[in-house]
This record gives structure tokens, sequence and C-alpha cells, in this order.
């Protein structure tokens, strides 16, 4: 609970310590798009994946058991899966960049593609990255 009210009412960056149990958890505030997923469950928005023939076309290329991998099959593999990473990668730039400089709870909408979708920007608690304690030597 104290985690997930952190950040209420600070601004985006402010520093900010939470304590968890018996530890203190260090990190910041900071802000990302939430999308509206009840607008989702209602059909009024698709997923955001490709169209229907992109995915029926990427289950038509999955190995089949025993079936022998030839340079050709992963060549075609590697460039699907590059491919899918790197839409992957541009839902994820356009989400952080949709609610840079904007406020807790602002509407905004994220288009990527051909596909919106509706949602808010919200200011949530971001933990530092846990530092690994140093090796002791015998």
């Amino acid at each position: 609970q104290d985690i997930k009210k952190a950040c209420d009412g600070k601004a985006v960056g402010s520093a900010v310590q939470v304590k968890a149990g018996e530890q203190t958890l260090e990190g910041t505030c900071a802000i990302s798009f939430k999308p509206n997923r009840d607008e989702m469950k209602r059909g009024e928005h698709r997923p955001m994946r490709g169209d229907q023939a992109d995915r029926g076309e990427f289950r038509g290329m999955h190995m089949q058991r025993g079936e022998p991998l030839t340079d050709a099959k992963r060549a075609e593999l590697t460039q699907q899966y590059d491919q899918r990473l790197a839409e992957r990668q541009a839902r994820q730039q356009a989400a952080t960049k949709a609610c840079q400089g904007q406020t807790d709870g602002k509407a905004v909408q994220l288009k990527v593609g051909t596909q919106t979708v509706d949602g808010k920007c919200i200011v949530h608690f971001q933990p530092k990255a846990p530092v690994s304690a140093p090796n002791k030597a015998a």
C-alpha cells in the first residue's frame, strides 16, 4: 500500500523512500502510460498486435517437432523475430513519449501504426536498481 501511495502528490523525478517491512526502498517518482483496459475489454480497442493476417502468417511459421532447421528456415524465423522485436520496441517508445512532460491523471491517446489506445498518464514509484553486494574475499 505504501508503495502505491509513495508518489501521490509528488512531482515526476522526486526522490522517495518507502518502508516495506524492515527494508527501506529508495527510488523516484516516474510517469508512465496506463491504457484504459475496460474499453479494450468491450471491444472498442483491439490488443496492440498485428492484424489477423499477420498473426496467421506467424502461426504457420512454427517449427514442427523433428523438422530439420535449414539455413533458409533459420533466416526466415530470425527475420520474423527481429520484426516483432522492432514493433514491440516502437510500442514501448511511443508509450514512454506519450507521457513525457504530462501531469498525473492526464488523458492521452497512444497511436502505434493504425491502432489508437486511450489511456492516462500515472505517476508511480520506481525503485532504484538493486546494488549488488561486493564479493567477500575468503
